[in-house]
């Protein structure tokens, strides 16, 4: 439950004067006896209150303390150390020193409100609205319920603002009283971002890698090939002479993005003959890549005498377990193992065995298999997908040098950067603004890029609409003649382009 001081805290704020201890009796959120003979800031400068610590920090590197120190009647809203800490991870900085100024008294002055708003003198269900020091509108409002009295939000944007794009925030310690000023805590940012339409959900894309061949061979009588015309009977048997080794040779397809692969799944089909009951337990999956020379041999001519050798010391890439169903599709998560395998210079065609564990002495079990001589005899082969590498149809059409004053910023737009899909799109993908991505992989060596005022890091991203709406920031610190950054650009289905853009900023 929040305490607060709910209705009478006015009594309380009177006798605090006379009675420390009547204060002592209370459980509530702060000592206004104290609070009320100081001065926002110089209690602030105290550290007394170790959750606000680092925001009289952020107010001394913004140069704010003079300003916030004259006696006006507003109302700040304090991010906790909390806020800050995590601001700090997500911008890629050590110390709120690292930051640049203008963004971060940006980022201050938007939650300085003028007017005095607390708890107890608010009315629930009523949302206030107020034009900050930045010039833009921020909301603060009460609501109670049966655990909770006079619970402060900001940015809970009533339904009549439909341009705002606000997560409210609730107000962790509020009515902090000070002798010049009202203080709520809150742990995070509320930040001014006007609401621009949301990326369209992505077609599913990526790379599959299709069966070029496959077979299996088995340990006994059979010393012909046999590229999947018949069945792995009962392989792993208890008798170990029986033992059967499944093999499937894959595309050899190029991926250009190494880095942004999300998944790799191997997608397989599995027939089990229930009527005899093979009790599949599961089925162990090895990198047999390096085994065969393909300039001597063909899936047709890999037979029991030189076949890939499964031993305890081939690589495992996964087992997977849970194999009852019959005919039925499973999928394995191989993400780690295809991250690995593309990382190769000098990688072999991709060739996996695979070694079912069966309990009993007979019955049928196979996978989905490509037959060779008859497509039609072909049943669901296996085939494995790898999400994110793509290419993207993108293209840039606009990315003139910014201008900024010297330690000041600018507002990014269309004109200064942009890209666009083709229409039609040979993929069958649309290309408003909201479905352009940009991600940040260099960062400015002498400013810092926001968006709704927030620095953004290494990966951040944004979309065109945000630069359409004016959601994009360079801040620039003030020391160089010029700067620049790197962006990757990405659409919705998360293609990519072969090469970074590089915005280069001309500081005056």
């Amino acid at each position: 439950m929040k305490i607060t001081f709910k209705r009478y805290i006015p009594l309380l704020l009177i006798f605090a004067l006379s009675s420390c201890e009547l204060m002592t009796s209370y459980p509530i959120d702060t000592t206004p006896n104290i609070l009320v003979r100081e001065k926002m800031v110089d209690f602030l400068k105290t550290g007394k209150d170790t959750i606000i610590t680092m925001y009289y920090e952020a107010i001394v590197h913004a140069e704010m303390v003079e300003e916030l120190s004259r006696d006006t009647t507003e109302t700040i809203i304090i991010p906790s150390n909390t806020a800050f800490k995590a601001l700090l991870k997500e911008a890629g900085y050590t110390s709120i020193t690292e930051m640049n100024k203008g963004a971060l008294r940006a980022l201050l002055e938007y939650m300085i409100i003028p007017g005095r708003y607390v708890s107890y003198e608010m009315t629930d269900g009523i949302v206030n609205q107020a034009i900050s020091r930045t010039g833009d509108r921020i909301y603060i409002s009460r609501n109670s319920s049966s655990t909770d009295g006079y619970v402060l939000y900001v940015n809970k944007v009533p339904s009549t603002d439909t341009e705002l794009s606000a997560t409210p925030l609730n107000v962790s310690r509020q009515d902090l009283v000070f002798k010049d000023k009202v203080a709520q805590v809150v742990d995070g940012f509320p930040r001014f971002l006007l609401k621009i339409p949301a990326t369209d959900n992505a077609p599913a894309m990526g790379v599959r890698l299709n069966i070029e061949g496959d077979t299996h061979t088995w340990a006994s009588a059979a010393g012909a090939n046999v590229y999947w015309s018949a069945a792995i009977q009962a392989g792993s048997r208890t008798d170990g002479s029986q033992n059967r080794t499944g093999m499937f040779l894959f595309e050899q397809k190029s991926i250009s993005q190494l880095s942004e692969i999300s998944s790799a799944t191997l997608n397989f089909y599995v027939i089990a003959n229930a009527t005899k009951d093979p009790q599949v337990s599961s089925l162990k999956f090895y990198d047999i890549s390096e085994q065969i020379d393909w300039n001597a041999y063909t899936i047709k001519t890999i037979t029991k005498a030189f076949k890939p050798s499964i031993t305890d010391t081939t690589t495992l890439i996964k087992e997977a377990t849970g194999i009852s169903m019959p005919a039925t599709w499973y999928q394995l998560d191989l993400t780690d193992f295809i991250k690995a395998y593309y990382a190769k210079l000098d990688r072999k065609p991709l060739f996996l065995g695979v070694r079912p564990s069966i309990k009993a002495t007979t019955g049928n079990f196979t996978f989905g298999w490509k037959h060779e001589d008859d497509p039609s005899k072909s049943v669901n082969p296996a085939y494995i997908d790898i999400n994110g590498p793509l290419d993207s149809e993108l293209t840039v059409v606009n990315n003139s040098p910014i201008s900024c004053v010297k330690g000041k910023n600018v507002i990014l737009t269309k004109e200064m950067l942009s890209m666009v899909g083709p229409d039609p799109s040979p993929l069958n993908l649309i290309y408003p603004d909201q479905n352009i991505i940009y991600q940040i992989k260099e960062l400015p060596t002498d400013g810092v890029i926001t968006k709704g005022g927030l620095p953004l890091g290494i990966d951040g991203r944004f979309t065109q609409a945000d630069i359409e709406y004016k959601n994009v920031k360079y801040f620039n610190n003030g020391n160089n003649a010029s700067d620049s950054f790197k962006l990757q650009g990405r659409d919705y289905a998360g293609g990519t382009l072969k090469n970074l853009i590089t915005v280069q900023v001309n500081i005056q």
